[in-house]
């Protein structure tokens, strides 16, 4: 049974993330211990009660109770808690003696898919930060378990290899192996401060655990041939570095540090992280050390939640985060619509003073221009479109046509959340398709909200919280000077900068001392004002901001200084040294009296957002062109990592293992094929009177095979074993017509009939030979961990 153990302060957030995995399909595997602390005081569970409610990932409610034990909150899971593969909501409440809730706390967990429901994929809401946390806690747990299963094994063994025994209790096996109390396997292995070491060369100190050929750790683990690991954390992979942080995957390293020891930080996937306090993936920086995600991978955000509940409950205007949520979406082309009544619709009274109710209106021209792909033209010629509730119910055609009091539409406005007020909020769909009903499905959508100062606003969603955002322009250059939290969207592709190039005398004044401006007029987006009160008048001057070929920021040039004030600047900054020579160069286009900070291109449908005197891509192409999304880090994640998987039979074992895989067995292997079945449907009957067979009829695994055999009567021989597991004859495999090959009385399996059922087994070729006896080889709870040539089994405790 694992173990969990969780620590809970009433002071903590109510929503808390957790290592917690539990696999679907295990029963009564899994014990959850809570201590509970009050401002970090211990808490006396005398007389409280424990409950817990769990919420899967289908949206099923389960609830339980716990019970106390030893001061301690106990709580064993039924296994139709986590039935399902996905993401496992715990609320861990705990109430006094008269049921009155002292705290509730909801723990985050997750359900992997078992091998009994393969056609479901566990799938997960959660953040591309938190996901990429957990699987890297995954990664360590599972390397911490080798080493404690190595350690356990050693520890069972050492009744039976007394004569292994060190003076101070410890393991040591093999030509040269050596340690004190601790465990070295394998020839030349060391192990100190109690520590385990397995494998050629493999050595480990002050109570650290190695695993593969000369793998190396400290007080941390390490996992893989020439591994290292030089600080208390840990590695996994061919030649992974590791220093007090993480390293998993093929020569997944971090660098060495100054004191000759490899720095604290994480590396996932070929490379080398050489900034301390960071997480990188392959070569691309994924977290930085402020625990924040590295900005060109999720440029502008402050992190993601896995729901709107999770939202701070303040921020600073402009902050960015990312919500994942499943929203239920139109099959048919629809758009959904939220605002006040009087944004939208106009009313029959309002428009013509007739005092009808505001069921007879219609739809606001100022809207036309982003509804126009769901409009038709309709009767009397009028734009039109179908308006249904926001639950998908159809309610009337509606026309586009404020001043037009003849074509008012009829419906009921109460059902859209109408109350009598222009200013209700209403929620709609319109479509251009006509039908009783529209049909939804449940999609999986990622939010962008923004705090605007006084809430959150969603910028981007399915649902479209406005048919527009604050504003539109056609490109960049158009934008206004906006206050922080202003939200524009562009109509074409364009970019904060103008680029020239030419001949540099052709552009630039050139003097004696340098060049002392431009030969052009820039565009007036480009020019800052700064007035200066020189004598008895105003100067104004004109300055630009001025960037090199690669967009570089080089310095602001005033275009127009005052006489005494007048210098030269060296052709040197642009990269050239004559007038004659080809200049590159770029002018950023101000807003809010301020330059870029760096030169950007936007696409058509980029969504801007004012920050600091900026604006920033926040959706749109562009906005996820430079990171990676939660599934392409997933990948690469997975790519780098050496777990197997869980397994239950020989067959599901990686079919092409590197060197530090390592898969967990979930239930008994054998190492045999168990068959069952009418013996001629099994079996090719050669003499049907004498019930004997010269081979099957069906294609055995290829893992049952041994290699191809240098006969001319047949490729190669499979072991047949009876249903108690001893070996009774072999059979050939593809007999050559008109050979004489080995046959098999069938009577040896206990039958007397072609029409008999038989139950049997074939062996398993393990790379030497084929079994003498079907036995069980691998136990559930053992770990498998391959050496480059085998599978080596660190069994369970």
């Amino acid at each position: 049974m694992i173990t969990y153990k969780l620590k809970i302060n009433y002071q903590d957030p109510r929503v808390m993330t957790s290592d917690m995995e539990f696999v679907t399909g295990d029963v009564g595997a899994y014990r959850l211990e809570f201590e509970f602390y009050d401002n970090g005081a211990r808490v006396d569970l005398t007389d409280c009660v424990l409950t817990v409610k769990a919420k899967r990932s289908d949206g099923t409610v389960l609830a339980d109770a716990g019970e106390m034990q030893d001061n301690l909150g106990v709580f064993v899971p039924k296994n139709d808690i986590y039935a399902v593969a996905g993401e496992l909501r715990l609320e861990v409440a705990l109430a006094d003696a008269a049921k009155n809730y002292i705290t509730a706390k909801v723990l985050l967990a997750t359900v992997v898919e078992g091998l009994g429901d393969a056609d479901n994929v566990a799938q997960t809401s959660a953040s591309v930060y938190v996901t990429l946390l957990n699987r890297i806690q995954e990664q360590i747990i599972a390397a911490n378990k080798l080493t404690e299963d190595a350690k356990s094994l050693i520890d069972g063994k050492l009744e039976l290899k007394a004569d292994k025994q060190t003076e101070d209790g410890g393991f040591a096996g093999g030509q040269g192996a050596s340690t004190t109390n601790g465990a070295a396997i394998g020839s030349g292995a060391a192990a100190t401060g109690g520590g385990g070491s397995v494998g050629l060369g493999a050595s480990s100190t002050n109570g650290g655990g190695a695993i593969g050929s000369n793998a190396n750790a400290n007080a941390g683990g390490a996992v893989g041939s020439a591994t290292t690991v030089t600080g208390y954390g840990g590695a996994v992979g061919n030649k992974a570095k590791a220093g007090a942080g993480f390293s998993g995957g093929n020569q997944a390293a971090v660098a060495l540090g100054s004191n000759g020891k490899y720095i604290d930080a994480i590396q996932l996937g070929a490379g080398t992280n050489e900034a301390p306090g960071t997480l990188q993936v392959y070569d691309y920086r994924i977290m930085d050390q402020d625990g924040s995600i590295t900005a060109a991978r999720l440029p502008g955000y402050c992190g993601c939640v896995s729901s709107a509940d999770d939202l701070p409950g303040y921020a600073e205007t402009g902050d960015i985060y990312g919500v994942m949520e499943t929203v239920s979406k139109p099959q048919e082309d629809a758009l959904f619509a939220k605002g006040m009544f009087s944004d939208y619709f106009t009313s029959a009274g309002e428009t013509a003073g007739t005092g009808l109710a505001p069921a007879l209106c219609n739809l606001r021209d100022s809207i036309i221009a982003n509804i126009k792909n769901y409009t038709f033209t309709g009767t009397d010629n009028q734009t039109a479109t179908y308006l249904y509730t926001a639950s998908g119910t159809f309610l009337a055609e509606v026309k586009v046509n404020a001043g037009n009091t003849s074509a008012l539409s009829a419906f009921d406005a109460y059902s859209i959340g109408y109350n009598g007020n222009d200013t209700d909020i209403i929620s709609f769909y319109i479509c251009k398709q006509k039908k009783s009903k529209l049909t939804f499905q449940n999609t999986e959508y990622e939010h962008i909200m923004v705090w605007n100062g006084t809430g959150w606003e969603d910028v981007r969603s399915f649902h479209c919280a406005k048919m527009t955002p604050k504003g539109s322009v056609n490109q960049y250059e158009d934008l206004p000077d906006a206050i922080d939290g202003s939200l524009y969207q562009l109509q074409t592709s364009s970019a904060n900068w103008v680029k020239y190039s030419g001949k540099a005398s052709d552009l630039l004044n050139i003097e004696e001392d340098g060049f002392h401006g431009l030969k052009f007029t820039p565009p007036e987006s480009c020019i800052r004002k700064s007035y200066l009160n020189y004598g008895s008048y105003l100067h104004t001057y004109n300055i630009v901001a001025l960037y090199d070929a690669s967009g570089n920021y080089l310095q602001e040039l005033i275009l127009n200084p005052l006489p005494e004030s007048d210098i030269g600047y060296p052709l040197s900054i642009f990269g050239i040294s004559s007038p004659s020579d080809t200049v590159t160069f770029y002018l950023g286009i101000y807003k809010n009296n301020t330059r870029p900070e760096t030169l950007k291109s936007f696409q058509a449908g980029d969504f801007v957002f004012m920050k600091n005197n900026q604006w920033i891509c926040i959706a749109g192409p562009k906005a996820r062109e430079n990171y990676y999304t939660k599934t392409q880090v997933n990948e690469k994640i997975s790519a780098s990592s050496r777990w197997g998987g869980s397994i239950s039979s020989y067959e599901e074992l990686p079919k092409s293992p590197q060197a530090g895989t390592y898969c967990y067995v979930s239930a008994d292997i054998a190492n045999g094929v168990k068959y069952t079945g009418k013996v001629s449907d099994l079996f090719r009957i050669y003499d049907n009177e004498m019930l004997q067979s010269d081979t099957l009829n069906f294609t055995p695994p290829e893992y049952c095979l041994p290699p191809l055999m240098d006969s001319p009567y047949y490729d190669t021989i499979v072991n047949i074993y009876d249903e108690a597991g001893a070996n009774v004859g072999y059979l050939s495999i593809n007999p050559q017509p008109g050979s004489a090959p080995p046959f098999f009385s069938l009577s040896e399996l206990g039958v007397t009939s072609a029409d008999d059922t038989v139950t049997f087994y074939l062996g398993i070729y393990d790379g030497t030979g084929l079994p003498s006896a079907i036995e069980t080889i691998y136990h559930a709870g053992d770990i498998l961990i391959w050496v480059g040539t085998k599978w080596v089994r660190i069994p369970t405790v």
